[in-house]
């Protein structure tokens, strides 16, 4: 099944087909770099369920390292300069959360 097929458009309104993607056996790979704290593979975890494995994550933050921790139970790598391509799993889906630096307060 391709990711194409797993979105059903409604002309009223666009919306995913949960059923499309509860029903398919392959499951999808996915990398989440600049991951903050977890909230994009939330929603992904959330539509695609027991359909999508995280196979790699990156985060250069240490407290939102801590903080993906308790959501996931795992410590993503973290300067993602310094990874090796070759160290990066094979994956389907590459979540990047934006950046944040611009909306920051921190540098004030």
């Amino acid at each position: 099944m391709t990711a194409h097929n797993l979105f059903n458009y409604n002309s009223s309104e666009e919306h995913v087909n949960k059923s499309m993607i509860s029903n398919t056996t392959d499951t999808l790979k996915a990398i989440d770099l600049f991951a903050g704290i977890g909230g994009i593979r939330t929603g992904f975890s959330n539509v695609f369920g027991s359909n999508i494995d995280f196979v790699f994550s990156s985060e250069i933050d240490k407290n939102a390292q801590k903080t993906y921790y308790l959501n996931y139970n795992e410590i993503p790598y973290g300067d993602i300069t310094s990874i090796e391509a070759s160290e990066i799993p094979t994956h389907d889906i590459i979540l990047a959360g934006f950046p944040c630096q611009a909306f920051s307060v921190a540098g004030l």
